[in-house]
């Protein structure tokens, strides 16, 4: 996987997500940014569970400096719970808000997609935007993460690939 190339689609859709999240908002509610994390399917442990390896772990945009290191240990959190559980498609599947376990990962195909720094549901719909628009998750299957999370304001944001691919 090409990481810069990644890394550039991740800020993308941040953007893309921030305007849409933030309008309207006084700055003091503002959300500016977070942490993404990927891991990449490496193989199968004796086991038989799948094996991963990180392949990106990257602070995006300016986040508020109190929430730092909130953000990225909740990224890589979401990846590691989601890693743990092959029938999941996302980690809204076992968040648990009570103990901080949290929506917003993904996986597409041999990938685990993370995002932390927005509402839990906006941190889903980047994940789920950067997939598809990279190839890694096909358009129907993110639908299908989106609706199981209940994401209605994902949904607008796919129908906009959805409509870049077909011109």
């Amino acid at each position: 996987m090409d990481i810069e190339n990644l890394v550039c689609h991740f800020y993308h859709w941040l953007v893309i997500i921030l305007m849409k999240a933030n309008e309207g908002k006084e700055e003091k509610d503002q959300r500016h940014g977070g942490y993404m994390c990927v891991w990449e399917e490496t193989g199968v442990d004796p086991e038989g569970q799948k094996e991963y390896h990180l392949v990106a772990l990257n602070r995006l945009g300016t986040p508020p400096i109190g929430k730092l290191v909130k953000y990225c240990e909740f990224a890589q959190e979401k990846v590691e719970r989601l890693s743990h559980r092959p029938s999941h498609l996302s980690s809204w599947q076992s968040r648990d808000t009570k103990v901080d376990k949290w929506g917003g990962a993904i996986k597409a195909g041999k990938f685990l997609l993370s995002f932390s720094g927005l509402p839990e549901l906006d941190d889903e719909a980047l994940c789920l935007l950067v997939a598809v628009d990279l190839g890694l998750l096909p358009l129907e299957e993110a639908r299908t993460i989106a609706l199981t999370s209940n994401n209605v304001g994902a949904l607008p944001l796919l129908g906009s690939i959805e409509t870049a691919c077909a011109r």
